[in-house]
């Protein structure tokens, strides 16, 4: 799994007598800044009230959505998870996150795409935020925002799928891999030790590959034209 944290720092917001702390497995959650992950990577979100003497009503939000459907994502917070996010979307839907003072959220809210795309429109992008509300759930104050992104071909070489020809493939693996692509390409297959497991010829249009007797694990798919041109994309075969 590689990780891409664009910016490093600690949060601390301070509202009144309040002072709140966001945090990932112990590391400081970043305002405005962008967490990318090339594999379905359960980004834990924890806020900590250290105020002594207050407190503190909270909702998420999920302010925007890129390439993704909302499909196969979770976003728990305030110990509510909802499997199926839109955008304006609120956790807890119809009641405030409560943080007495001293308490932390709980360890099991986090943020977690399970959507592999369509396996060519990329980044997916889910831009969150965090607010501060009254007791009633009047707005008073945005704490936080981020953007979790997913992204199979973060750190790979070449142009990107679409741009080489190919319309969508299926980048979670069973049996087999299906391919749509305006030009005739040649595919390899690698494992990520540089192997190359396969070598096929692709033609125009859609088509079928029989994968079945990959191993489970991660791959890279590298698709090549014939002016050499190169597009790769990381897989994984269940």
């Amino acid at each position: 799994m590689k990780k891409i944290m664009l910016a490093a720092g600690l949060l601390l917001c301070g509202f009144a007598n309040a002072q709140l702390t966001f945090t990932s497995f112990g590391e400081p959650i970043i305002d405005n800044h962008v967490y990318e992950y090339d594999t379905f990577y359960n980004m834990q979100i924890r806020v900590a009230n250290e105020s002594e003497d207050e407190t503190v009503y909270m909702k998420a939000r999920v302010d925007d959505m890129v390439n993704a459907t909302g499909q196969n994502a979770q976003l728990c917070f305030g110990g509510i998870c909802l499997f199926t996010l839109s955008e304006n979307l609120q956790v807890p839907p119809s009641f405030p996150a409560i943080l007495e003072p001293g308490q932390t959220t709980s360890a099991e809210d986090h943020m977690w795409n399970t959507n592999a795309g369509d396996g060519v429109n990329y980044p997916m992008d889910y831009v969150l935020s965090f607010h501060k509300i009254t007791e009633d759930g009047e707005p008073i104050e945005q704490l936080l925002s981020f953007t979790y992104r997913y992204n199979p071909q973060l750190g790979l070489k070449g142009v990107s799928l679409s741009q080489i020809g190919i319309r969508n493939l299926n980048t979670v693996l069973d049996a087999s891999l299906n391919i749509n692509t305006t030009i005739a390409l040649n595919m390899e297959i690698v494992n990520l030790n540089g192997q190359v497991i396969q070598n096929k010829k692709v033609v125009e249009g859609q088509q079928s590959f029989d994968v079945s007797n990959l191993n489970q694990g991660m791959y890279i798919i590298r698709f090549t034209n014939d002016q050499n041109v190169s597009a790769q994309v990381k897989v994984m075969k269940k």
